[in-house]
């Protein structure tokens, strides 16, 4: 007897909504973690390398770094404004959020020795303050159902859209 084709189950997503109406919580970030302003030259290849670990863990892929940072610096929705990153004491990279000029969180990620610290939290705080403060509605993001971030998302009060 010969097998068909092997049908991989497909990823279910949820589409996530914050209401920024309210003005949000300011952001608290970790001890010994603070933000700073994305530096390309500075960030890029290190935000990669945390994209590609967080995506590893969760699901998913990220292209070489050459197409991905090529694809997103030419991508219309993209501004270096709207990337909120924090470094620690030795100047590297803890967390990123990366999101696109509409209210959207494109990725979220956090150095694994700064996970479950509330870095996470900080920078998807310090993102609804910037997208509230520019006058935008709701910010939105995109998660795969069975990501453990969904925890924290619905916490912070996104809600399905």
């Amino acid at each position: 007897m010969v097998a068909g084709p092997r049908i991989l189950p497909t990823k279910r997503y949820t589409h996530l909504r914050k209401d920024l109406a309210e003005p949000p919580q300011a952001p608290r970030f970790p001890a010994d973690v603070c933000p700073v302003p994305f530096d390309p030259a500075s960030h890029a290849r290190a935000a990669h390398a945390l994209l590609e670990k967080s995506y590893r863990s969760g699901g998913g892929t990220v292209d070489a770094f050459d197409p991905w940072w090529y694809k997103l610096v030419n991508d219309p929705e993209y501004d270096p404004g709207n990337i909120f990153t924090a470094v620690d004491t030795t100047g590297r990279l803890a967390g990123i959020a990366l999101c696109w000029n509409i209210p959207f969180v494109k990725d979220l990620a956090v150095a694994p020795a700064w996970q479950r610290q509330g870095l996470g939290e900080a920078l998807l705080r310090q993102a609804f303050v910037f997208f509230h403060e520019r006058g935008e509605p709701y910010i939105d993001l995109k998660v795969h159902d069975d990501n453990p971030a969904m925890r924290l998302y619905r916490r912070l009060g996104m809600r399905p859209a």
